[in-house]
């Protein structure tokens, strides 16, 4: 009797609530995924929670430390390049991009972990310098993303922003909103 009671419950609750009104707000989130694809929304947190795990569970001073989610994130690169999840081409291009790019620093922290141990004794000679190499180039593979993204809008807007400049140079009274209106304004003046 105590199923069939909670099963009313949440029958009753659900048509309190209006599901299906939410049905938007959820689509916006799995839009960009095609129709067969759309859990990978929330595989990215899977995996967050599948590399959390490598890096609690090992021990800090062992190689596991890198070995294991280097085996992960090689794995989730090959499962995103063989599905393609994304409609976009370049949603699946960036999204590989940035799996291969924590494959790199996962991998030359490995590389830098293993100098470090193996020779120990050279760093204290002068001279030595791989130290300092591989963390720079860690460092750069860091920021990357970060100012790709940041030219990328930089010429958005300069080209946003000459688009306005052209249109008032012309005299048209168009307003900006127009501007962004891409469905018609396909052509340029």
């Amino acid at each position: 009797m105590q199923p069939y009671s909670e099963h009313k419950f949440v029958v009753y609750f659900l048509q309190i609530i209006r599901i299906h009104k939410l049905y938007p707000v959820i689509d916006c989130f799995q839009s960009c995924y095609r129709d067969k694809c759309r859990f990978f929304a929330g595989l990215y947190f899977v995996y967050r929670v599948i590399l959390l795990y490598c890096y609690n569970a090992s021990n800090p001073n062992d190689y596991e430390l890198y070995v294991y989610p280097q085996i992960f994130l090689t794995i989730f690169l090959c499962i995103h390049c063989i599905v393609l999840p994304y409609k976009k081409r370049m949603h699946n291009v960036l999204d590989g991009l940035i799996f291969s790019n924590l494959l790199l620093i996962n991998s030359l922290a490995l590389l830098s972990e293993f100098w470090s141990k193996q020779y120990a004794p050279i760093k204290a000679q002068p001279g030595y310098f791989h130290d300092g190499f591989i963390d720079y180039v860690c460092l750069t593979l860091v920021y990357a993303p970060i100012i790709v993204v940041t030219v990328i809008l930089m010429a958005k807007c300069v080209r946003f922003i000459k688009k306005i400049l052209r249109r008032k140079l012309l005299g048209s009274d168009i307003a900006v909103y127009d501007i962004l209106d891409y469905s018609r304004n396909t052509n340029d003046d």
